[in-house]
């Protein structure tokens, strides 16, 4: 009877982590939809919170220490199961204006808000779980194993199952967190009863997600005589199709144009970048105007590549020039045309052979010289967002590597042409200048092969290897005046654009050192193209300019002020147990484990967010590159969780410390693993390695730290914890922070120091502090 009520517990646990963690997947997608990612890190990764203040609660309250764990983790199932679909109802209904973030009351309030709709259900599904931890001793191994492999299964369910849910999410949590109950306790049949209105209430009153009112989708369907035509979510992101008789898309359209821009299908993308669909026929003299027609002029004959298009207008030009093209569709767009729509592709793309290929895995097998023109799409926004964890959006086609890869393919006298928004003051023109002079180092001088023009709102490179000859640039400069588009380099004007670039020609480091936006290339270690402001230079900008606190929506700007609050609100929680628990032990016997417990909590993320960026750039999508990672992760630390119980804890220990050496070697071979991601199949293939290889061993360290704090009381395992969980919050933004400045590689090298380090701390306390029996005897019931 023993085993089968342990096995139910055990289940019961695996129910209620997956429900968590599902839950935690679409809060990030809440986010993402509603406002933007920035904002979903803010505010998610602070409603992680809850979990840490499970652990504060049991520390400070010994009446709840001392509950049945079975009836006390049933009633925490439930509470979890109706506080987050309750949670995703009340956010919906929280209003926000991002451009008043932190500075408007009602703004605070509603971020005050969010902290309670996505934190109450962490909070009681972390606390379940820990009612077993504490109860339990001497199985804390094989119970943390079953919260780890429910998370690992809570993530694979919210990524493949997005499709199946229809927006039900909010049920299916609820749906989990009532089946963990049933593990727990005996229902009765009206218990039951309820359980199965309130199912069915939570079915029929699905959450509505609101769109911000400075997204693109709020405001297209409101448009005179618009229809929607499908939404839906495909391989991460939420897709909508329109049809908008007033929205018309031609970024860069030449003024000399004197025809109508057509009307097509309109695709929006989480809420955002809109892109056009064009119907055919089209007049063959609008793709004729367009910046892309320049590079098709100048190019010569041959194929020509383009990446990363929403729309047909990059096809549609490269065909007017007589060119067949390979076009790289995101995969979420393309299922959304093709599958969903059944639309014909050689009818929309003509002349196109349409990939879905992730754009890093496509450059890799084309061969040395054999494209005439590439084309980098122009989208709306920056560039795919990678939401989960709280980093800046990275864009691994805009990176020097990148770069490299399509100057390689290039044939003889092959072009490479980018198109961008204009802004001001120059931020992304200057870093893709700055991208080009790196990637071209090791051929021609990067004067001579580099061409930027301007239309009325955008700006294009044309790069071509083997340097501009005099009659290239002759044909130049009568493509450029019967499109009526002003050259910017070389011989510009006396415009910002043309003064900064001709900065960034003559002394690259003088204008890095002194420009006030970060314009360093971005890198594959460093893959971050959209953030620009220096924090240190904000209040010189508010000086120049009336900016207020727009900066705050600049690239990665939020991380630094999440950080800042993470680490505060983290501070009040593991200093509460301290202030006000009665039966807390001294000060000094709590330090050592508590610095355990942090170090662990932040070393775990510190290993999963380099992984799952080096799969990104060969992924599907960067959900599910986050997704692998954390799965496999789970996955393995669960294992190691579970053989940690048949250990001493001075092995244990051990087997802590040399994850280090996993970690170390995955840190030097990162750039050798990143090209081994991008032969087909390999992101799935290397990411599950590199998952798991590291994570048996890490999954090791928190039964590790139960053990050490048992002597403690129950007390200890509670505040270990509730730091444990502070220091998990803080350590996504603080490991963004350190890739901005430094690179993953460094993070990762950060984690295996973390982790040696804690390994010698557990052994130190094992070895020369405290007998094993001694851990054991005090790690009972009744303390």
């Amino acid at each position: 009877m023993g085993g089968t009520r342990t096995r139910a517990e055990a289940a019961g646990i695996f129910l209620l982590s997956a429900a968590c963690l599902f839950f935690e997947l679409h809060a990030f997608r809440f986010f993402t939809l509603s406002q933007w990612h920035h904002f979903g890190a803010l505010v998610v990764s602070l409603a992680l919170f809850g979990g840490a203040a499970a652990g504060v609660a049991l520390a400070l309250s010994r009446r709840l220490r001392r509950a049945d764990p079975g009836t006390a983790a049933a009633t925490c199932a439930v509470a979890m199961a109706v506080s987050a679909w309750a949670g995703l109802h009340a956010a919906s209904w929280i209003p926000f204006r991002p451009v008043r973030a932190s500075v408007g009351p009602e703004e605070l309030a509603a971020v005050a808000g969010w902290y309670l709709c996505f934190g109450v259900p962490m909070f009681f599904a972390s606390l379940g779980v820990l009612y077993f931890l504490l109860r339990r001793p001497g199985n804390v191994g094989t119970i943390y194993a079953s919260n780890l492999l429910g998370g690992a299964a809570g993530v694979a369910s919210a990524l493949w199952l997005e499709s199946a849910l229809d927006g039900q999410e909010a049920a299916a949590t609820a749906v989990l967190g009532l089946c963990a109950a049933t593990c727990f306790v005996h229902l009765s049949p009206w218990r039951i009863g309820g359980a199965s209105v309130f199912l069915l209430l939570a079915a029929w009153m699905r959450p509505e997600i609101p769109v911000s009112e400075f997204k693109a989708l709020a405001s297209l369907p409101n448009t005179l005589g618009a229809r929607s035509v499908h939404s839906g979510r495909a391989e991460g992101h939420h897709v909508a199709l329109l049809k908008v008789p007033t929205f018309r898309r031609a970024p860069g359209l030449s003024l000399a144009y004197r025809g109508r821009v057509p009307t097509g299908l309109t695709v929006v993308v989480d809420g955002d970048r809109p892109d056009v669909l064009l119907e055919p026929p089209v007049d063959p003299d609008l793709p004729a105007h367009l910046p892309g027609a320049v590079g098709h002029e100048l190019a010569p004959e041959g194929r020509a590549l383009i990446l990363d298009a929403a729309g047909n207008l990059p096809v549609l030009t490269a065909n007017r020039y007589g060119r067949s093209s390979l076009v790289h569709l995101p995969p979420e767009i393309a299922g959304v045309w093709f599958d969903v729509q059944g639309l014909d592709a050689r009818r929309y793309f003509p002349g196109a052979t349409v990939v879905t290929v992730p754009p890093r895995t496509l450059l890799r097998a084309q061969p040395d010289g054999s494209v005439a023109y590439v084309e980098i799409a122009l989208r709306d926004g920056a560039a795919t967002m990678t939401a989960a964890l709280g980093q800046p959006t990275e864009g691994y086609l805009f990176t020097v590597e990148a770069w490299r890869e399509m100057l390689r393919c290039l044939a003889p006298d092959g072009l490479l042409c980018v198109t961008r928004w204009l802004e001001f003051p120059p931020r992304e023109s200057l870093r893709l200048a700055a991208t080009a002079v790196e990637a071209l180092k090791e051929g021609a001088p990067a004067e001579r092969c580099l061409v930027a023009f301007r239309s009325l709102q955008t700006i294009t490179f044309l790069i071509r290897p083997r340097g501009f000859d005099p009659a290239s640039r002759r044909r130049l400069a009568e493509a450029l005046r019967r499109r009526s588009y002003e050259l910017i380099y070389p011989a510009g004007g006396g415009g910002v654009h043309a003064a900064a670039l001709d900065a960034l020609l003559r002394d690259p480091e003088k204008l890095y050192a002194s420009y006030p936006f970060y314009i360093r290339p971005a890198t594959d270690d460093r893959p971050f193209p959209w953030f620009f402001l220096k924090p240190g230079r904000l209040g010189e900008l508010r000086e120049r300019a009336d900016i207020g606190w727009r900066p705050l929506l600049d690239g990665g700007f939020l991380l630094g002020a999440a950080a800042v609050q993470a680490a505060f609100i983290g501070l009040i929680l593991i200093a509460l147990p301290f202030l006000r628990a009665r039966d807390r032990p001294p000060v000094s016997s709590a330090v050592a484990p508590g610095i355990y417990f942090f170090l662990i909590g932040l070393g775990f993320l510190f290993v999963e967010i380099p992984l799952a960026q080096i799969l990104t750039r060969s992924a599907p999508s960067a959900a599910h590159a986050f997704g692998l990672v954390i799965a496999t992760m789970f996955l393995g630390a669960g294992t190691g969780s579970y053989l940690s119980g048949r250990l001493r804890l001075d092995r244990v220990a051990v087997v802590v410390a040399a994850a280090a050496l996993v970690i170390g070697a995955q840190c030097a071979l990162l750039p050798r693993i990143g090209t081994w991601t991008l032969v087909p199949g390999g992101w799935w293939m290397v990411g599950s390695l590199l998952g798991a290889l590291p994570s048996v061993a890490m999954g090791m360290a928190m039964p590790g730290g139960f053990r050490w704090a048992g002597p403690l009381g129950s007390w200890g395992p509670s505040w270990g914890w509730a730091v444990n969980g502070c220091a998990s919050v803080v350590s996504p933004l603080l490991a963004s922070i350190l890739a901005l400045g430094v690179g993953f590689r460094f993070v990762l090298g950060v984690a295996a120091v973390l982790y040696v380090t804690a390994g010698g701390m557990l052994y130190f306390k094992s070895r020369v502090v405290s007998p094993e029996s001694r851990v054991e005897d005090e790690l009972s019931p009744s303390s």
